[in-house]
């Protein structure tokens, strides 16, 4: 091999480690409390696991039991990666894993909170007014986008020149 290409090859796996390392710094700082807390979920969900394995559960069903991709569900397996809160409120209610967080104890807040009924939100509130000499110029509509999601409307007619010439007079 070309010393040139050695080095190159040497230049692009730095790169490629460096790039891995700094993503993984941007994307979130990670206290020694969440390693920990990673390590102990993994330890539970593994439990869960062999359990459901010997019963036949695939790890595609079993990752999909708790919201995940079985990439994922490999590295919550081995405690180096933390779940998100989804992932732990799905494998709580699947299977009865609480990991408490330092000194929060997830169990006790989904108890806690256990048969209420969500509200919904509103998500923006616009004070609005359209002040018109002809109201009759606009249409407005309330038109619904999808469920829960709504998209406002208003569109000014056209009028002859004739019709807005006789008003005004």
């Amino acid at each position: 091999m070309a010393p040139y290409l050695d080095v190159y090859l040497m230049l692009h796996v730095s790169y490629v480690a460096f790039q891995a390392l700094f993503m993984a710094y941007v994307r979130m700082k990670q206290t020694p409390e969440d390693f920990d807390y990673a390590q102990r979920f993994g330890e539970r969900l593994e439990r869960a696991y062999l359990l459901a394995k010997s019963e036949g559960v695939t790890d595609e069903t079993f990752a999909d039991s708790i919201g995940v991709k079985r990439s994922a569900l490999k590295k919550y397996l081995l405690g180096t990666s933390t779940p998100s809160l989804r992932t732990v409120v799905l494998a709580k209610r699947k299977y009865q894993i609480s990991v408490p967080y330092g000194e929060t104890k997830l169990g006790a807040i989904l108890e806690k909170n256990k048969g209420k009924v969500a509200r919904p939100t509103v998500q923006l509130r616009l004070p609005f007014s359209l002040d018109v000499a002809h109201p009759e110029k606009f249409d407005v509509q309330l038109k619904q986008v999808r469920p829960a999601k709504y998209e406002l409307r208003i569109s000014s007619k056209q009028i002859s020149a004739d019709r807005l010439n006789k008003e005004s007079a």
